[in-house]
C-alpha cells in the first residue's frame, strides 16, 4: 500500500511540474503577443481607428480571457497535487481539509447532515453553507476602498480622472504647438499661410519649373493640359488653403496628379505661395480664362462668375485652384 501511494504521489508531482511549465510558456506567450499588439496601436495613435485595429483588441482581450482561465486551472491542479501528496504521504485519505476547502469554507460530505435546513421542496433539500471566505473579504476589500476613494477624491482634494483628463488636454495642445513652432513642416490645409519670404519662393520657383511647367508652362501661362495659373479665374477656388489643397491632393479626373508623396508640407505651401506670386505677371500667349472669377477675401470687390453678368452680395465672394 505504501508503495502504491508513493507511486501516486511521484505521478502527481510530474503532472504539477508538467503544467506548471506548460502554463508559464503560454502565458508567457500571450504576454509578449499582447505587448507586441499594444506597442503597434500606440505607433498608430494618430491614425483613424479601424476594423483591423478592433479585431487585434478583440483577439487581445479573448487571450487574456483564455491566460485568466488557465491560471485559474493552474491554481486547482496545484491544490489536488498538494492534497494527493500529502494523503499519499499520510496513507490517509481523511487526512483533513484542503487548501481548496479552507478558502471555500467547504463541508465534507459526512458533516452535510449538520447544516441542512428544513426546506424541503419535491425532495429537494437545501444546505446552509457559509459564504466562501475569499468572497466574503474581498466584498470587505472593495468597501474600504470605496470610502478611501470618496474620502479622498471627495472631500480631501483629491485630482479626479476628468480633471486629469483636461489637464491632459492643456498639454498636449501645449506640447503640439511647441512642436509646430520648431518644425516648420508641419502644415496642413487649415494652418498654411502665405510665403513671402523671397528665399523661400525663389526655391519654390525652381521646384515649378523643373516640374509643373509641363502642365502649366515655364511662366504659369498654362498650355493645352494646364489652366493659366496667373489670371483671377480658378476652376478649384484661388486661396492659399485651396491651391495648397490642390498640390496635395491633385484632381486626378482632370489630369492634376497629388504631390504630397513628392514633396513635404513645407515644400507645398511655398510652392502654393509662389503660384499665388504668378498673379497678375502677364506672360506671352496665356491661355484662356478658365473658371470663376476669385477675390480676395477682405479686398472689398467681389466675384464674378464666367457665365453671369449679375453682381453678387459680397457676403458670397467665392473663396475656393485652379
Amino acid at each position: 500500500m505504501k508503495e502504491q501511494f508513493q507511486k501516486k504521489s511521484q505521478k502527481n508531482k510530474n503532472l504539477f511540474s508538467k503544467t506548471i511549465l506548460t502554463s508559464l510558456m503560454i502565458t508567457l506567450g500571450f504576454i509578449l503577443f499582447s505587448v507586441s499588439s499594444y506597442a503597434q496601436q500606440v505607433t498608430d495613435v494618430a491614425a483613424p481607428a479601424d476594423d483591423s485595429s478592433m479585431g487585434i483588441n478583440e483577439v487581445i482581450i479573448f487571450l487574456l480571457f483564455c491566460t485568466i482561465v488557465l491560471l485559474a486551472i493552474t491554481v486547482l491542479l496545484m491544490v489536488q497535487t498538494k492534497n494527493a501528496i500529502l494523503n499519499s504521504r499520510k496513507g490517509d485519505a481523511e487526512a483533513g481539509h484542503s487548501l481548496f476547502d479552507m478558502i471555500n469554507a467547504s463541508v465534507s460530505v459526512e458533516k452535510e447532515k449538520d447544516i441542512l435546513m428544513d426546506h424541503d421542496y419535491d425532495g429537494i433539500k437545501e444546505l446552509d453553507n457559509n459564504l466562501p471566505p475569499w468572497w466574503k473579504y474581498g466584498f470587505y476589500l472593495t468597501i474600504v476602498i470605496a470610502i478611501c476613494y470618496i474620502t479622498y477624491f471627495h472631500f480631501l482634494g483629491g485630482e479626479l480622472q476628468i480633471a486629469r483628463y483636461e489637464k491632459s488636454l492643456v498639454a498636449a495642445k501645449a506640447e503640439n504647438e511647441a512642436y509646430q513652432k520648431a518644425h516648420g513642416d508641419v502644415i496642413n490645409e487649415d494652418n498654411v499661410k502665405l510665403i513671402t519670404d523671397k528665399a523661400q519662393l525663389a526655391d519654390a520657383e525652381k521646384i515649378f519649373k523643373t516640374t509643373c511647367f509641363v502642365c502649366h508652362g515655364a511662366e504659369g501661362q498654362g498650355n493645352a493640359v494646364g489652366p493659366n495659373l496667373t489670371d483671377d479665374y480658378w476652376i478649384h477656388g484661388g486661396s492659399i488653403k485651396d491651391v495648397f489643397h490642390s498640390i496635395t491632393s491633385g484632381w486626378p479626373e482632370k489630369g492634376m496628379q497629388a504631390w504630397k508623396s513628392n514633396f513635404s508640407a513645407l515644400q507645398i505651401s511655398q510652392i502654393s505661395s509662389y503660384v499665388k506670386s504668378l498673379r497678375g505677371t502677364n506672360p506671352p500667349n496665356p491661355k484662356e480664362k478658365q473658371g470663376d472669377l476669385y477675390v480676395e477675401e477682405g479686398s472689398g470687390s467681389v466675384t464674378v462668375t464666367k457665365d453671369s453678368m449679375s453682381v453678387p452680395p459680397k457676403d458670397s465672394v467665392k473663396l475656393g485652384t485652379k
